[in-house]
C-alpha cells in the first residue's frame, strides 16, 4: 500500500489553493506506483485540505495585515499628536515662567516658529 508523504500532501494543498483561486476545482490527486495507487479523494484528504489549507491565495491575509497596519499607523499618528500637545503645554508653562526661546527649544525640541506661535 502506498504511503502519503509530506510533500505529496503539500503539493495537493498548493494545487487546491491555485485551483480555488482560478475557480478550477481539483477533483482528485492520484499517487500511482507500478502496483498500487492512492486517491486523495477516496482517503478524504481533499475535504480535509479544503477546510484546513494553509495556502491562502484569496488575499484575505493580505487584507487583514493591511487593515492592522493602518490601525497601527493611525494609533502612532494619534500618539504623536498627543505628544505634540503635551510638549506645547510644557513650552507654554516655560514661556509663562520667562524662559528664553533657546532654552524652551532645548527643553521641548519644538521649533522656534512653534514657540513663537505660543507666545502670541
Amino acid at each position: 500500500m502506498l504511503e502519503l508523504s509530506d510533500s505529496d500532501y503539500s503539493v495537493t494543498e498548493q494545487m487546491m489553493a491555485i485551483g480555488k483561486f482560478l475557480k478550477i476545482p481539483v477533483i482528485d490527486h492520484l499517487i500511482i506506483s507500478e502496483t498500487d495507487y492512492m486517491s486523495f479523494k477516496d482517503k478524504g484528504y481533499l475535504d480535509k485540505i479544503d477546510v484546513d489549507n494553509r495556502y491562502d491565495l484569496s488575499f484575505t491575509q493580505v487584507k487583514l495585515l493591511l487593515s492592522q497596519l493602518k490601525e497601527s499607523e493611525d494609533k502612532k499618528k494619534e500618539m504623536a499628536e498627543e505628544s505634540e500637545i503635551k510638549l506645547k503645554n510644557i513650552a507654554q508653562n516655560l514661556i509663562n515662567q520667562g524662559l528664553t526661546i533657546d532654552a524652551i527649544i532645548q527643553a521641548t525640541g519644538l521649533s522656534k516658529e512653534q514657540i513663537e506661535k505660543l507666545q502670541r
